[in-house]
């Protein structure tokens, strides 16, 4: 099979493609390559035999940006960056000795059992009505009255996990309510996530809080848009492919943003540990 035509079959942008033997030929030639493809496609995929290409691909495009498809080339272009030099962001922003507020957005399994796994275990657990979110005249007071009762229990020190129903039926009547205002199951979807985002964002701004655990990919889409998060460095791995993180700018945050699918049942503890006690000491990893 073709990766152009299955990238092709799902986009309608254009989809290019640079050989190995184009690769092979050094990073000039490579860039010279790329430098015409521009103003033709949008997408362009590589060949790669090995991890000299990868090395080549790195070398030509590090003063990019660059939105990869694979990670493979991730394992390279850090080289390159070191080699630029990297300007230093500090440390991690202080504690202020409050709970630690983790919002799961994520309909899969394993979220759920995440938050079950903290509610088992003391931990103040809120569920974000989805169905009064999407009712204009009760969201903003749905969302308000959330944010009050969290933030009573963050300030006594309390962990927080507030999270959307993983329930079928309650999911049904959600996905149903939206296609009654016309609306798609993206649409609906990016609405809860929203919302979900102003409870963080609320909390955040309210009381100053300063580390934060989010589960799911779109969830943790929305909260980095509402709180202006442009990019970020990643500080210390918590499990396999779950990092923690700290934004870039002049009020830094604590995170730890993961799929919904990631992480073992007792991740949330984990990750709350980890956000509490500054993560392993040492420096972080570029």
């Amino acid at each position: 099979s073709s990766l152009v035509d299955l990238l092709a079959s799902q986009t309608k942008r254009r989809v290019g493609l640079v050989r190995h033997a184009v690769v092979g030929q050094g990073v000039v030639q490579l860039r010279e390559e790329v430098a015409g493809m521009r103003g033709h496609y949008q997408y362009v995929i590589f060949d790669v035999v090995d991890q000299t290409s990868l090395k080549t691909i790195a070398n030509a495009l590090h003063h990019l940006p660059v939105l990869g498809g694979s990670s493979a080339l991730a394992e390279e272009l850090p080289v390159k960056v070191r080699e630029r030099g990297i300007q230093d962001q500090g440390s991690l922003p202080p504690s202020n000795g409050m709970g630690i507020l983790c919002a799961a957005g994520s309909l899969m399994p394993q979220t759920k059992a995440q938050v079950e796994y903290m509610r088992q275990r003391g931990a103040s657990v809120f569920e974000l009505d989805t169905l009064k979110v999407l009712d204009q005249g009760e969201r903003s007071l749905t969302i308000q009255d959330l944010c009050r009762r969290m933030g009573a229990a963050l300030q006594q020190g309390d962990n927080v996990v507030v999270h959307t129903s993983n329930d079928p039926e309650v999911v049904a009547k959600t996905k149903e309510k939206g296609q009654d205002q016309g609306q798609s199951t993206t649409e609906v979807s990016r609405l809860v996530s929203e919302a979900l985002a102003e409870v963080v964002a609320s909390c955040v701004e309210q009381l100053g809080l300063n580390r934060l655990m989010i589960a799911g990919g779109d969830t943790s889409a929305a909260v980095c848009s509402r709180l202006g998060i442009k990019g970020m460095r990643v500080w210390h791995e918590i499990e396999p492919g779950i990092p923690s993180c700290v934004s870039l700018g002049d009020r830094p945050l604590f995170l730890v943003l993961k799929s919904g699918s990631f992480g073992s049942p007792d991740f949330f503890a984990k990750a709350i540990a980890h956000l509490k006690d500054g993560g392993t000491p040492g420096s972080p990893t570029d």
